[in-house]
């Protein structure tokens, strides 16, 4: 039991990471993103 609660740190710290890169993609998406919804929006508003 104890050599299983020494463990337990290890497993949170990948998990971690994984988390970080994934917020990372998705940072960097939202903002390649960002221009081509600024496009449209401005598209929409010359409609009108």
């Amino acid at each position: 039991m104890a050599e299983r609660v020494g463990q337990m740190p290890e497993k949170p710290v990948p998990n971690t990471k994984q988390l970080s890169d994934l917020v990372q993609e998705i940072t960097a998406g939202s903002r390649g993103q960002s221009p081509g919804a600024s496009q449209f929006s401005e598209s929409i508003q010359q409609l009108d």
